[in-house]
C-alpha cells in the first residue's frame, strides 16, 4: 500500500500516507514542519478520522446499490481489523477502526449496545494493556484527548470545539515541542471544516480515482503553501517546557471549564497559571551544562535570566564516504539534544558561539542547529575563518552575513562578560593544536575548556599564564593521551575534570594514560557516556551543584 501512495504526486503522496496509512516519509517532512509550527499537529494525531468517512461513504454506497445495512456490517467486521494491519498499525488506527468496529460486533455478536464513549474507554483500556508505554507519546495523548473532546462536543458548533480542542492541546504540545504559535488558536476554529471538507476528502479521491490526482495534489498543494505561509508570518513564542503539575492543573481546568457555572473565574486561573509558569522557566540562575553530545564535544554557559547565553562547540558526527543508497534524512544530535534542551528552557537564541577548531565532532552540527536557533556572533580561532570547510558549513548554515563570524585569538578582550581567551597565541589552520581555550569565571568557580589542544600547546598556556588555575576542568581531546599533560594538571589543580565522550566509541576514548594522570593527581572525573548530561549551577554565592542523571554533588568555593 506505501508502494502504491508512492507513485502519486509529491503532496498527495504526503498527505495519503501520513493520513491514510499513518506512515510519514521523508518527503512529508516539510508540509509537517510548517504544521506543526503551527501547532496543528493534533490532526495527524486524529488523521484515524478518515475512517468513519471511508465506513459513511460504504453505507452511503450500500443504500444507493439496495445492499443491506447488515452485510455491510459484516463485511466491516472482516476487513476493517485487516484494514488497520496494512495501515501499519498506529495508535490513531487501532483506536479509530476499534472505535467502529467494536460497537457493531457486540451488536451483532453479544447483543449490546455500545455507544462511542464506551468504544472509547475500552480501546484505551486495550491499546494501553498491549503498549503501556506508548501514554508518554505525544501521538498517543493528542490521539485519545482530542477524540474525547470530539465525543463529548457533537451538538456543538465547529467554533466551540475548535476553541476546546485548542485548550486542551496547547498543555501537552509545550510539554512535547515547547513553543506555541500565537495562530494557533484562531486555526483550531477554521481548522476542523478544512480538515473534514477538503483535506480528507481529496486526499480520498486522489487516492481512490486516480484521474482526479493531479487535481487533488494540487489543492493540496495550495493548502500546504497556506499553512507555511501562515507559519512563516506568525510570531512564535517560545514558551520553554512547564512541570508536569503545570500541564496536568491546565487540563484539570480545562475539564472544569465543562461542567463549572463560573466559567470566566477558570479561564482567569489557566491564563494566571500560564503566566507564572512562563516566567518561572525563564527565571534561571548560573548554569554550565556539559551535553551528552556522544562521541564529540558541545557546553551550554547560561547566565542568569538568560541575559547571556553561549555555546562551546556543537558536537558532531565524523562522515566517512558510503555509498548513496546508504544515506538518509535525519535529525542531528544538535538538533535532539542541543536545541531541545534550549527551546525546553525558553532560549531561542544564542548570543556566542565559540567553535574551538575544525574537527566535524565539534563543529558539525553548527548548520543543522542555526536552522532552529538563531546565532548573533560565531567566535573562531584567527585563520579557521578562510578554510573551505568551514565556510561550507557557513554556507549550509541559516546565517547570511559573514560579518556574523570573529577570528580570535588571547588577545582579545573579555573580561567584562566573565570569559577570558587563552588560546590561540597566533594565527593557525583550525587544527587541535590551533584550539580556543576558554575561561569562565561563575561567582569564582573557575571553568576550563580546552577544546582538543595538544599537550604541548597545554604547556604553553601555563608558562604564559602561571597563575591560571581552575576549578573543573574539560579533559582536552576527549581524554585522548594527546592532551592533559602531567605538569597542565599539576598547574591547573582542578577540583574536578569532565570527559565528553561516546560510550564504546571506535578511538578508546578516554586514553588509559590520561586516566592514570588524573588518578595520580587525586582528580575525580566524570564521563558524559557514563553520567549523561552533566549540569553546574550557581546555588548560592559560594555554593555550587554538579549534577547528572545518577545524582548530585555539592560543591563548595
Amino acid at each position: 500500500m506505501i508502494c502504491y501512495l508512492q507513485l502519486f504526486p509529491k503532496y498527495l503522496r504526503g498527505y495519503s500516507t501520513a493520513l491514510v496509512v499513518g506512515y510519514r516519509d521523508d518527503g512529508f517532512d516539510d508540509i509537517n514542519s510548517s504544521i506543526k509550527e503551527l501547532g496543528l499537529l493534533y490532526l495527524f494525531s486524529l488523521s484515524g478520522m478518515h475512517v468513519f468517512y471511508l465506513v459513511k461513504i460504504l453505507q452511503k454506497l450500500a443504500q444507493i446499490l439496495r445492499i443491506t445495512a447488515e452485510t455491510v456490517d459484516m463485511w466491516l467486521i472482516i476487513c476493517l481489523p485487516i484494514y488497520m494491519i496494512l495501515a501499519g498499525s498506529s495508535s490513531s488506527i487501532i483506536r479509530a477502526v476499534f472505535m467502529v468496529w467494536i460497537p457493531i460486533f457486540s451488536r451483532y455478536f453479544l447483543s449490546i449496545k455500545i455507544d462511542k464513549l464506551t468504544s472509547w474507554s475500552l480501546m484505551i483500556i486495550i491499546n494501553l494493556l498491549y503498549s503501556p508505554m506508548i501514554l508518554f507519546t505525544m501521538g498517543m495523548q493528542l490521539s485519545y484527548l482530542l477524540t474525547l473532546v470530539l465525543i463529548l462536543n457533537e451538538e456543538e458548533n465547529s467554533i466551540k470545539i475548535g476553541i476546546k480542542m485548542s485548550g486542551y492541546s496547547i498543555p501537552l504540545m509545550l510539554w512535547h515541542t515547547y513553543q506555541w504559535n500565537v495562530l494557533t488558536t484562531f486555526l483550531s476554529i477554521c481548522i476542523i471544516p478544512i480538515f473534514e471538507y477538503i483535506i480528507l476528502p481529496f486526499t480520498i479521491i486522489g487516492v481512490l480515482l486516480n484521474v482526479f490526482s493531479k487535481i487533488s495534489n494540487t489543492i493540496l498543494f495550495l493548502i500546504s503553501i497556506f499553512f507555511e505561509k501562515l507559519a512563516d508570518s506568525s510570531p512564535m513564542i517560545i514558551f520553554g517546557k512547564p512541570y508536569l503539575t503545570v500541564v496536568i492543573l491546565l487540563l484539570s481546568l480545562m475539564i472544569c471549564l465543562e461542567v463549572s457555572r463560573r466559567k470566566n473565574v477558570i479561564i482567569y486561573l489557566q491564563v494566571l497559571v500560564y503566566i507564572f509558569s512562563y516566567s518561572q522557566i525563564h527565571r534561571n540562575k548560573d548554569e554550565l551544562v556539559y551535553f551528552d553530545i556522544g562521541q564529540g564535544d558541545a557546553t551550554l554557559i547560561r547566565e542568569k535570566n538568560n541575559n547571556q547565553v553561549i555555546l562551546v562547540d556543537t558536537g558532531g558526527k565524523v562522515s566517512f564516504k558510503h555509498e548513496k543508497w546508504r544515506s538518509r534524512t535525519s535529525q542531528t544530535s544538535g538538533e535532539r539534544i542541543i536545541v531541545n534542551y534550549l527551546l525546553s528552557k525558553g532560549i531561542n537564541s544564542i548570543d556566542k558561539l565559540y567553535l574551538t577548531h575544525q574537527d566535524a565532532d565539534h563543529v558539525g552540527n553548527f548548520p543543522s542547529i542555526s536552522q532552529k536557533i538563531k546565532i548573533k556572533k560565531i567566535l573562531v580561532p584567527l585563520g579557521m575563518e578562510k578554510l573551505s570547510s568551514f565556510n561550507k558549513r557557513l554556507n549550509e548554515s541559516n546565517i547570511c552575513n559573514n560579518k556574523v563570524v570573529e577570528p580570535i585569538t588571547d588577545t582579545s578582550d573579555f573580561s567584562k562578560e566573565r570569559i577570558d581567551i587563552l588560546h590561540p597565541f597566533v594565527e593557525g589552520k583550525g587544527k587541535n593544536e590551533d584550539s580556543i581555550v576558554l575561561k569562565y569565571n561563575m561567582n569564582k568557580l573557575i571553568f576550563l575548556i580546552t577544546g582538543d589542544l595538544d599537550q604541548e600547546n597545554e604547556i604553553k598556556v601555563i608558562e604564559k599564564y602561571p597563575d591560571l588555575r581552575c576549578d573543573i576542568l574539560k579533559v582536552g581531546h576527549h581524554g585522548s593521551k594527546t592532551s592533559t599533560a602531567d605538569q597542565f594538571v599539576k598547574s591547573l589543580k582542578p577540583q574536578y575534570a569532565i570527559i565528553s565522550v561516546g560510550l564504546n566509541n571506535r578511538y578508546g576514548h578516554p586514553n588509559i594514560e590520561t586516566l592514570r594522570t588524573l588518578n595520580a593527581n587525586g582528580i575525580p572525573y566524570l564521563m558524559t557516556s557514563d553520567k549523561g548530561m552533566i549540569k553546574v549551577v550557581n546555588m548560592s554565592k559560594d555554593k555550587f551543584c554538579m549534577s547528572t542523571k545518577y545524582g548530585k554533588i555539592l560543591i563548595r568555593k
